[in-house]
């Protein structure tokens, strides 16, 4: 354990990244303050408020953050799992505040414990002010390190203030969500009700060109395609960890061709004994030729699958000739190997599979493991590629939603020639961010204008018809219209085929069309920097209203509308 005197950041061992560590604040003398984290970005904005952690929300999405029940002597505790955070979050600004101001406060002792629940390091933060708010602390990723730094800086607002230096928006005559209260309480006990994932977490979006699979593969794609449609409803009626394993996670193996009920193919509870520990079980070995060549742990499906629930798999693994780990709450699935020492398994996963929001390329990779197309040597050969390949493409986005002071450095260093002031630096962030913003957004448009331009070549060269449509000169397509194209065709597609809906942009508006006719216009996109509106018509009359979008997603609740408005453009 370290003690620090100074302010000199603590930076945190990957084993603790990995898993789950603690936070604990005790004031000096014992008073009631709020502690309250704030997941934020790289330029410390609260991009989604979800990631705001006090006591009215006590516990982030996916409880990667949570605050524990008060301690004796006011003692405030938190835990996190850093490793679980979405890419975006790159700081965790821990703050106090008190109605009563905090002139009492003399000092704060604030300790980590580490993943062993071990004590790595303490501060003792001494208090003089009459702010009724301060900045604690503060989490940072610095060159892929997790560092603590205490700051004991005051704050002249209260915690409405403090959400609104943030980025956020203040609620405050709202009553308390009470499921999120239920959440907190979820995480600290031992049969955890179940949670109903969000609408928007559940939406089934996925287009597989299953005709281009091999038979067999198509077949085991429509299984697992099947399951995640039966995940959101299966949810609320389990209530055990074994609950889940029966529902969620037999059924997945099965959906990859394994036969659950053989002990030959699926053995359950593996026991094997590792070092002094007798009658350790892992909860299925997948076998092969009577040795494991897959082991898989479970959890409910409350709780993210993190490395702290993995010490039997890391036991398992560096003892069997198991090459591959697989650890799930029946929801997420994290495939691991060892591709950074030998028989030791690896502390981040190279594959990560959410059911609820599966891509195609993750269901090709699923693929790889089922019965009848398992091949060790292959996977391993890949495994390497894939998990840099993925952790590269989340610092790539994190990136280009918040670019980093590096980033913009580099890149301003090879544009401007003057000397990089503080203001100069702050302009430049706008510029970068405007710029990557507007690369992807032609990047899309190009691409797509090839793929017509190749799909359409007789076309070439000969006047547009009266009745189709065309984009007014200069306008850029952003990224969210074309978001949303993408997302209204995946609603349309079971009765309009994909190549014939078009995206045509206007000055005011985008409209999507049926044919490229003008005559045919299914829905407008209405999107500013402020404000998304979708714009929908009515069946008789071709009356248009506008609905305000909270976010994308909810495009999938107007799907019967825009299933209306398609079937009568096209005749039906």
């Amino acid at each position: 354990m370290t003690k620090q005197a100074s302010a000199a950041p603590f930076t945190l061992a990957s084993d603790d990244v990995a898993g789950v560590i603690s936070l604990s604040i005790q004031t000096n003398p014992p008073i009631e303050v709020d502690v309250s984290l704030f997941g934020i970005t790289e330029r410390r904005k609260l991009k989604d408020e979800g990631y705001f952690v006090f006591y009215n929300q006590q516990a982030s999405p996916r409880k990667e953050l949570c605050l524990l029940p008060e301690q004796k002597g006011g003692e405030k505790q938190f835990s996190l799992a850093l490793s679980e955070l979405p890419s975006h979050i790159r700081r965790i600004s821990v703050t106090l505040s008190s109605d009563d101001c905090l002139k009492k406060l003399e000092s704060i002792d604030l300790r980590i414990f580490g993943a062993d629940q071990e004590l790595k390091t303490s501060f003792n933060i001494p208090f003089n002010t009459e702010e009724p708010s301060a900045f604690l602390a503060e989490f940072s990723q610095v060159a892929g390190s997790w560092q603590l730094r205490p700051m004991g800086e005051p704050f002249a607002n209260d915690l409405g203030g403090l959400l609104h230096h943030f980025g956020g928006t203040a609620a405050e005559d709202e009553a308390p969500a009470p499921a999120e209260s239920t959440q907190a309480e979820e995480f600290v006990s031992a049969t955890p009700t179940p949670i109903t994932p969000a609408p928007s977490q559940v939406e089934q979006t996925i287009t597989i060109p299953i005709s281009r699979l091999k038979p067999q593969d198509a077949e085991i794609s429509a299984k697992i395609l099947e399951l995640t449609r039966r995940i959101p409803a299966l949810i609320p009626q389990l209530q055990t960890e074994e609950a889940t394993k029966h529902a969620l996670v037999m059924p997945f193996i099965q959906a990859l061709g394994y036969d659950v009920f053989n002990p030959l193919e699926v053995m359950p509870e593996l026991v094997a004994d590792v070092g002094v520990k007798k009658g350790e079980k892992v909860d299925y070995a997948i076998l092969q030729d009577g040795k494991p060549i897959i082991l898989v742990e479970c959890k409910h499906h409350a709780f993210s699958p993190t490395l702290e629930h993995a010490s039997q798999l890391y036991r398992y693994f560096s003892v069997t000739e198991a090459r591959f780990a697989v650890l799930t709450n029946g929801v997420t699935y994290r495939f691991y190997t060892d591709l950074e020492k030998p028989n030791t398994m690896d502390g981040r996963p190279f594959l990560e599979v959410d059911l609820l929001k599966i891509q195609e390329n993750e269901l090709v990779e699923l693929l790889k493991f089922a019965k009848h197309a398992f091949d060790q040597e292959n996977i391993l050969s890949l495994a390497s590629e894939m998990k840099y390949v993925k952790a590269i493409k989340q610092h790539l986005e994190q990136e280009f939603s918040e670019p980093s002071d590096d980033f913009i450095r580099l890149l301003t260093a090879r544009v401007f020639e003057g000397r990089l002031t503080s203001s100069v630096r702050n302009r430049f962030a706008l510029y970068t961010k405007k710029a990557l913003n507007e690369f992807v957004a032609q990047l899309i448009s190009d691409r797509l204008r090839d793929a017509f331009t190749a799909a359409s070549p007789n076309q070439m060269g000969t006047q547009e018809p009266d009745d189709q449509d065309s984009d007014e000169a200069g306008l850029l397509i952003t990224t969210e219209e074309w978001q949303a194209f993408y997302i209204i065709r995946s609603v349309l597609r079971e009765n309009i085929n994909y190549a014939r809906l078009h995206l045509r942009k206007h000055q005011s508006y985008c409209a999507i069309l049926l044919d490229n006719n003008r005559r045919r216009t299914v829905a407008r996109l209405y999107f500013t920097e402020k404000r998304l509106q979708l714009g929908l018509f009515e069946k008789t009359d071709r009356q248009e209203s506008r609905v305000t979008l909270e976010s994308l997603d909810d495009i999938f609740k107007h799907a019967a509308r825009l299933h209306q408005t398609a079937k009568t453009l096209d005749g039906r």
